[in-house]
């Protein structure tokens, strides 16, 4: 493995829902398929056929899905989708990418 930069990270989610409120922060999670990260877990980059994310915290949504060139396309807060993203609509991303590992991390922790 000489080319690490190309890595990237591919990781067979299943169904999970998560509601929680914290310090006056809603947050809500759900995630099904096979989801695929960039090389430093900021970015999905791929999401199998079926395999959705969906983050929301506070008033604020993200919903990405596969689009049929095998790459993603993102929806905020319910407006069209989207490949391009802004900087505000990057932190969300790279705030529901976080959630998503740390949630699969807590659930490979609790099968040891």
């Amino acid at each position: 493995m000489k080319n690490l930069k190309s890595a990237t990270l591919a990781v067979c989610l299943s169904i999970l829902a998560v509601s929680c409120t914290h310090n006056e922060n809603k947050f809500q999670m759900a995630y099904s398929g096979t989801v695929t990260f960039n090389k430093d877990s900021t970015m999905i980059t791929g999401l199998s056929k079926n395999g959705f994310v969906s983050y929301t915290h506070n008033d604020d949504k993200i919903v990405i899905e596969p689009d049929n060139k095998g790459g993603v396309t993102y929806s905020f807060n319910g407006n069209d989708k989207q490949e391009q993203l802004d900087n505000d609509q990057k932190v969300l991303l790279k705030e529901a990418t976080d959630n998503v590992l740390k949630s699969e991390r807590d659930k490979l922790k609790d099968k040891k």
